[in-house]
């Protein structure tokens, strides 16, 4: 059985992405909406749940 994605803290699957996510949240300059795509297991749930969390 896997892991809830609430419960991954190891699982990133674009760097790039997420660096340029929390940037702009420690700036300030968050957009009003973010879109999370990718292939089931790919990361999504787990990123909002991280980005949640901050």
């Amino acid at each position: 059985m896997s892991e809830h994605p609430r419960d991954r803290f190891d699982l990133i699957a674009d760097l790039k992405a997420e660096e340029a996510f929390l940037d702009a949240l420690d700036r300030g300059r968050l957009h009003h909406a973010w879109l999370l795509c990718g292939v089931e297991g790919s990361g999504k749930a787990s990123f909002a749940y991280r980005a949640a969390r901050r």
